[in-house]
């Protein structure tokens, strides 16, 4: 990992260096860069989007990534989609790959090559209440009330401003993470739970059995969920 990773290069798998890994500078940077821009992308055409899971944690917490965090998650409607692929031809112009083979996530990798990535999650709205399909998990798990989007507030991630779910405490306390969210967990330390452990693990069986993850992309998303739940 010398000299660390670029788009022609594969990702880091920085979460395989050791119990106490945190991600590299080079994945860091590159994770700015696809947060900036496909903000700015989704701003730009009027698509509804908004920070969550790990990314709004950091935001809420020092305003930077989670260490240890594998990607950025941004929310949208599910009725959207069709829009977000039509821009597809301005993702590929700027040097990075829309990954639409998950109908459960949606990706906006650095590139074909380098897997670093926006998770974009299509939620979709039933009697005032937002929720998302995720494999191990009941259809209300992360589910939360549309209220939360109609009082949106900006939070900063990076000296930048991003809609996020307001208000935001309530929110990360109620629907995310419990009332200690500001207490760092690191994912190993989160996995070890005996309630969650089970999860991850059928998460990622799942994944691989319908040919929806690499192995590679296996332990990133195993590491990535970890890192969701907390």
């Amino acid at each position: 990992m010398s000299g660390g990773c670029t788009r022609e290069t594969l990702r880091c798998k920085f979460w395989a260096q050791g119990e106490h890994y945190v991600r590299p500078p080079c994945c860091t940077q590159h994770l700015q860069n696809l947060l900036f821009f496909t903000h700015h992308l989704l701003e730009r055409h009027g698509i509804p989007h908004w920070l969550d899971f790990g990314a709004l944690l950091g935001a809420a917490r020092n305003g930077e990534f989670i260490p240890w965090d594998s990607d950025v998650d941004f929310g949208i409607l599910g009725d959207d989609l069709s829009r977000l692929r039509a821009l597809e031809d301005e993702v590929n112009r700027a040097d990075h790959w829309l990954d639409t083979r998950d109908p459960l996530v949606w990706r906006i990798q650095l590139s074909k090559t380098n897997a670093q990535h926006v998770d974009l999650f299509p939620w979709r709205e039933e009697e005032g209440v937002l929720k998302i399909r995720w494999p191990g998990y009941a259809d209300d798990s992360w589910a939360f009330p549309r209220r939360f989007l109609d009082g949106a507030e900006p939070v900063e991630l990076y000296g930048q401003r991003f809609p996020a779910p307001a208000p935001l405490e309530e929110f990360l306390a109620r629907y995310r993470y419990g009332p200690d969210f500001h207490i760092p967990l690191r994912p190993e330390e989160i996995a070890m739970r005996e309630r969650i452990e089970p999860q991850v693990r059928a998460f990622v069986a799942r994944r691989a059995l319908h040919g929806l993850a690499s192995a590679e992309d296996a332990c990133r998303d195993q590491a990535g969920e970890a890192g969701r739940l907390g």
